[in-house]
């Protein structure tokens, strides 16, 4: 599952489309077939469930639609509720980023949390907390960009680029920097377990 910003297409509009491309689809005789080149035919005979026929629909037609779908990405997992929680406690450590509150901090982080520099410098939770608290990390302006959130089961990896303005002196004063995280599902609460920053790419 994703969540990220590619183009939603809402799936029961989705649906709807195919039901509505569907009954336009001819029934035709077996030696009017070819007309239906690779996509094969339907049988010319009643059909008197509605779930009989959308069957036979999806399944003589799927071939000819995968050219046409293959275009499309359907992102259901924005319906995810731990998507979206996991999405809503990202948000909360980017603005404590910028305004430190150790109770939200801690609440973030997992016990085992460790925290990784671009740099290699290592934290674990009470060194994550207090780098913020003390402003070793001194951050204004702090935007996540093109970010995604891949869950599996009780794991989720997020991916995102961070920019900001840090004030810390010997520091240069744009940071910008792409980031992994693993956050962790304990007692039905998403914590951050790990996060690791590494410099952008050479072009």
């Amino acid at each position: 599952m994703y969540l990220n910003a590619y183009r939603t297409v809402n799936f029961t509009a989705f649906i709807n489309s195919l039901s509505l491309m569907a009954s336009f689809v001819p029934v035709v005789h077996h030696n009017e077939a070819k007309a239906f080149g690779n996509c094969g035919y339907l049988a010319h005979e009643p059909i008197s469930a509605f779930m009989t026929y959308l069957s036979r629909i999806f399944s003589r037609t799927v071939y000819c639609l995968i050219p046409i779908l293959s275009g499309i990405y359907i992102d259901i997992s924005a319906q995810s509720p731990d998507a979206e929680y996991i999405a809503q406690a990202i948000e909360k450590l980017r603005i404590v980023m910028m305004n430190p509150d150790s109770v939200v901090l801690a609440d973030l982080a997992s016990d085992d949390l460790e925290y990784v520099h671009s740099s290699g410098t290592v934290r674990d939770k009470k060194g994550f907390i207090n780098e913020f608290m003390k402003r070793q990390t001194n951050v204004t302006n702090v935007v996540f960009s093109n970010q995604t959130i891949k869950l599996s089961g009780d794991i989720a990896i997020v991916r995102h680029r961070m920019v900001a303005d840090a004030h810390n002196p010997g520091y240069p004063p744009l940071i910008d920097i792409i980031v992994m995280m693993v956050w962790k599902k304990e007692n039905g609460d998403w914590k951050m377990l790990a996060r690791q920053a590494a410099n952008l790419p050479a072009k």
